[in-house]
């Protein structure tokens, strides 16, 4: 246990025992205007927040949340944000969410992290992804509302709209997922089926 030192002319022997470990009282004793200790990784600089928020020291803080927006750390966007929202830290937490975009949240990989969130945390970064991935079709939606008020047999949309429309081409490019696992949010073949039976189930005359 980590216990504070007593002078050598003090009669008092109580000692104050801490809930922190050796480790992480000392990194956050060196912190407060000595050289830093190698802040490498999340397992570090987590005990350390949660010591320096609870004993409320600033300091120490301040420099983890500049260290958080680092390559190193922002590399793992998902662990970022849970830190920043639990420590309603809004500009961190804003840039971890608009990383988290590249990464598919229903991967088994993020499952350990997405547990560490609070509610409304996760309600937010899932509305997020949920709004971004029906952005384009709801765009693309708008558009062809359109060509059917200016042309009702719907020809506009199913020969060339579906093919050369930007928003068309929007969401046949959307895909959702990191590096090493993307996928197609829309099926082009499917979507372009569907749009097809709906017009041809239309009435067509009188």
């Amino acid at each position: 246990m980590f216990s504070f030192p007593q002078h050598p002319s003090s009669p008092s022997e109580t000692k104050i025992i801490l809930e922190e470990t050796t480790e992480t009282l000392a990194s956050l004793l060196l912190i407060s205007g000595l050289p830093l200790p190698p802040l490498t990784s999340y397992d570090v600089i987590e005990p350390i927040v949660c010591a320096a928020e609870k004993y409320y020291m600033p300091g120490p803080l301040s420099i983890i949340r500049t260290l958080c927006m680092t390559p190193s750390f922002l590399s793992d966007p998902l662990h970022l944000y849970s830190i920043a929202y639990r420590y309603a830290w809004s500009e961190e937490a804003c840039s971890a969410s608009t990383l988290s975009l590249s990464l598919n949240l229903h991967s088994p990989e993020y499952l350990p992290t997405l547990h560490t969130l609070s509610t409304s945390a996760l309600l937010a970064l899932f509305t997020l992804h949920r709004t971004r991935r029906y952005a384009t079709w709801k765009e693309l939606k708008y558009v062809m509302i359109l060509e059917m008020d200016c042309r009702s047999l719907g020809d506009g949309i199913l020969n060339a709209g579906l093919e050369a429309w930007r928003e068309a081409k929007g969401c046949w490019d959307a895909r959702s997922g990191g590096q090493e696992y993307k996928s197609v949010l829309y099926d082009k073949a499917e979507s372009v089926r569907v749009v097809r039976g709906c017009i041809e189930q239309m009435l067509k005359c009188i």
